[in-house]
């Protein structure tokens, strides 16, 4: 009972009863994209934005899905916080001009209190509240007003926060909001929680949730800069993550607890020499960097699998082939001098990750051992060409005299021939007496960064 696939099936079946037809998620990859800039498809609304601006019928007028996303803007914080990942699925439900707002936040509502049961008092709603080119919507902050949603737990918002895009041009609109408070789940005094949340909501309190987001899409910005209507004058496009859904729903203090991290979680430490386990530690508690290095890897892993199952190839110059390669390179070093796992390893863990999605979506269960096979080898690769590089980096310092400078030049053919990364290059030299031209080494590395803008531009 409310497994990850219990919960997403209960949603999909929710909104077909509804009258919604289902529909597969989209590609990951995005190859071709006139209306924003993203290498991958970071919202359930993306494959629908030919609908959207009236260049397609949508298969109904009511829709439901599970699409598989990825975000690598903010592929830093995660593992160092319970609310990044850069591979998540979005419980999504979409109505292109045949349902109003009213019945649209009474499906969200329903769905939370009565399916789920989720207690009104954990939920706080945002609208939008104006600017000086948009009036507030009112019209929302007055539905939930209506449903029952007390002034404490409502809120306006600014564009930033509730003006929703996938980018600078193409389809926006007003959104509104649910989070969930933590804090209210074993709390006796409710009363008290009210004025801090009204001063935290929206504002990445690790308290706050972002549960679900209700955009009501209206508008189109074009690249000339003019705003006009969309063909229908009200589409509803609705997300809601899974991860965080379960973290709710399975009572987790995060979202690694839940059933969708530990699976891999507990292979990693069975594949662990050390014995290592996961104790769920953040922050300074994590002195070591172990818990943190068990989240790192089983987020990236299921990035890795999403993206291989769809053909990607890792030695492509492409951006997004770029940016794999790079996320590759960091889950195996991590896996390997943070976790102690062999080389090799994280081959071991793919069959858990189509397992636990291989039903919501069939490309992962059907490829797996092709990509395993490409994990695999991918690995291997990769520490061959470390190795070949740190025998290079002993040759580079057998020809310099004591306390001598590595050229910058073979700093930057270390890092993208033999993919080591400018920190342990700096430390290993450092501990034999040497230092590095890093100077030279950033002009090179920023006009190769210069010319790859160039071709992905004209690609």
């Amino acid at each position: 009972m409310n497994s990850s696939k219990y919960l997403r099936e209960l949603f999909m079946q929710f909104f077909i009863s509804r009258s919604h037809l289902k529909v597969p998620s989209g590609p990951v990859i995005v190859k071709h994209n006139l209306y924003n800039q993203s290498d991958f498809t970071c919202a359930g609304v993306q494959q629908f934005i030919p609908i959207l601006v009236g260049e397609q019928e949508p298969p109904a007028k009511r829709l439901v899905n599970s699409q598989k996303c990825i975000r690598l803007n903010d592929k830093d914080l995660v593992g160092y916080d319970d609310q990044h990942h850069t591979f998540f699925e979005m419980l999504g439900n979409w109505s292109f001009g045949d349902c109003s707002k009213a019945e649209a936040l009474q499906f969200v509502w329903e769905f939370l209190t009565q399916t789920l049961s989720v207690n009104p008092s954990h939920l706080y709603t945002t609208y939008f509240g104006g600017n000086e080119i948009h009036d507030a919507d009112t019209e929302t902050r007055d539905i939930w007003q209506m449903m029952g949603v007390p002034n404490t737990h409502l809120f306006a918002c600014n564009a930033e926060r509730n003006l929703w895009s996938l980018g600078d041009i193409g389809p926006f609109g007003t959104c509104t909001e649910i989070h969930f408070d933590r804090r209210m789940i074993n709390s006796k005094d409710k009363k008290s929680k009210n004025n801090e949340s009204q001063t935290s909501i929206n504002f990445d309190s690790p308290h706050l949730m972002e549960l679900w987001n209700i955009v009501f899409m209206k508008y189109n910005r074009h690249r000339d800069g003019r705003i006009t209507f969309l063909s229908s004058p009200l589409i509803v496009d609705t997300g809601m993550g899974l991860e965080r859904l379960c973290t709710i729903m399975q009572n987790c203090n995060s979202t690694y607890e839940t059933d969708l991290f530990q699976p891999l979680i507990n292979r990693m430490s069975e594949l662990s020499p050390h014995s290592l386990t996961y104790q769920g530690r953040w922050g300074h508690e994590d002195s070591n960097e172990k818990d943190t290095a068990f989240r790192i890897v089983s987020d990236h892993i299921r990035t890795i699998v999403a993206t291989f199952a769809e053909g990607l190839h890792i030695t492509s110059t492409r951006k997004y082939a770029r940016k794999i390669k790079d996320l590759f390179k960091k889950t195996a070093i991590i896996s390997n001098t943070k976790l102690g796992l062999e080389r090799g390893s994280l081959a071991k863990l793919v069959p858990l990750v189509t397992k636990q999605l291989g039903d919501a979506h069939p490309d992962l269960r059907i490829n797996e051992r092709n990509i395993i096979e490409k994990v695999a080898n991918e690995e291997r690769r990769l520490w061959a060409q470390q190795d070949e590089g740190f025998k290079h980096i002993e040759n580079i310092l057998g020809n310099l005299a004591r306390g001598g400078t590595v050229p910058g030049d073979c700093v930057y053919e270390l890092i993208y021939k033999n993919r080591i990364d400018l920190d342990s290059i700096k430390e290993y030299v450092k501990n034999r007496g040497f230092s590095i031209d890093e100077s030279r080494f950033l002009d090179l590395a920023e006009n190769r960064r210069r010319k790859q803008r160039k071709e992905d531009i004209s690609s």
